[in-house]
């Protein structure tokens, strides 16, 4: 998501996400454009689960406007593997590299405030296969203990939704 993007707007975009392979996979398919970006041309959504690389790059199409305003980009379904416990507390990271946005005309968009995330994946016991997620997620440029609010949701739905508290934990 490209939170807050004010005029001009954008009208491209290019990233990686980048994830450890023994604890995460990207699902194949899953990596899809956001809605706000239609119509679209994906030039790039691939996936290396063996790599633990994502990378996108897609921009709008035709004679339409920029856009801005908090804008899903893309999508992408990861699936836990394995749990990264024991030992206690050990997380796994989440990262966007390669960062890229434009208007339309190709010219760049400045861009700040990253943010990754890290995640401790539960094994619960319950459910094979299924365990907790929690983590960490920190944003450039506001202090340790400013952290709080941001949204992480489970499959891109409001139905699986936690906030982080002050130094950015959810769970």
């Amino acid at each position: 998501v490209a939170e807050g993007v004010t005029d001009p707007g954008i009208f491209g975009s290019q990233f990686q996400v980048n994830f450890e392979p023994e604890f995460l996979n990207a699902e194949e398919g899953s990596f899809v454009s956001g809605p706000a970006m239609s119509p679209v041309v994906v030039a790039v959504a691939s996936v290396d689960n063996g790599a633990g690389l994502a990378s996108w790059a897609a921009s709008r199409q035709g004679d339409v406007d920029n856009v801005s305003g908090d804008v899903v980009l893309a999508t992408l379904t990861l699936e836990a593997m394995a749990p990264t416990e024991p030992p206690e507390g050990a997380t796994t990271p989440i990262t966007l590299t390669e960062v890229k946005l434009g208007h339309k005309g190709g010219i760049d968009v400045p861009i700040a405030g990253l943010q990754g995330l890290e995640v401790i994946i539960r094994d619960d016991g319950t459910i094979p296969g299924k365990g907790d997620i929690v983590g960490t997620v920190t944003v450039e440029g506001r202090g340790e203990d400013q952290q709080a609010g941001h949204s992480v949701q489970a499959n891109g739905t409001s139905e699986f939704e936690e906030f982080t508290n002050e130094v950015g934990f959810f769970f």
